[in-house]
C-alpha cells in the first residue's frame, strides 16, 4: 500500500477480493445529525454502518443469548468454551456465516436484537415510520 491511489485487494476465505484501503464511515445512532448523515450515505451508496447501537452490557447479554441458542440446538453439541465443537457442529452455511435453520428466527437472541430501541430507531428513520414489521429470519 505504498501508493495511495493504488487499490490493494486481498482474497478472503471464499476467494472474494476485499479492498481494505477504502475507509468506511460510521454513523452514531445517539446523535441525530450523524444518524441522518447515515441515512443519506445509505441512500447514496447502498449501505451504512451505524455505531453506538448497544451498550456493552446489552452486547454481553446478546452474546450469552446467542451462545445459549447454539448450545441448545438438538444434535449439534456446540459448547461455547470448546472451539473443537464449533466447526463440525455449526448450523447454517459455514462459508458465509448465515444461519437460517434450527429456529434462529424465533430465538430469544433474535427477538432481543429486533426489539432493541436503537435498532428500531435506525429502521424508523430509514422507512420514515414508527410502524415497523420484522422478518422471522436470522
Amino acid at each position: 500500500m505504498s501508493n495511495r491511489n493504488q487499490i490493494n485487494y486481498c482474497l478472503d476465505k471464499n476467494q472474494i477480493h476485499i479492498d481494505y484501503t477504502t475507509l468506511t464511515p460510521r454513523f452514531s445512532v445517539t446523535n441525530n445529525e450523524s444518524l441522518n448523515d447515515g441515512i443519506v450515505h445509505l441512500n447514496e451508496h447502498g449501505y451504512a454502518i451505524f455505531s453506538d447501537v448497544m451498550l456493552q452490557d446489552e452486547i454481553n447479554i446478546n452474546k450469552d443469548l446467542l451462545w445459549n441458542f447454539f448450545e441448545n440446538i438438538p444434535g449439534h453439541h456446540i459448547q461455547r468454551h470448546d472451539p473443537t465443537t464449533w466447526s463440525k457442529n455449526w448450523p447454517g452455511n459455514g462459508s458465509f456465516g448465515i444461519i437460517n435453520d434450527c429456529g434462529i428466527g424465533q430465538s430469544d437472541f433474535m427477538w432481543n436484537v429486533r426489539s432493541n430501541r436503537n435498532i428500531k430507531r435506525v429502521y424508523s428513520q430509514i422507512w420514515n415510520t414508527n410502524e415497523l414489521l420484522v422478518s422471522f429470519d436470522g
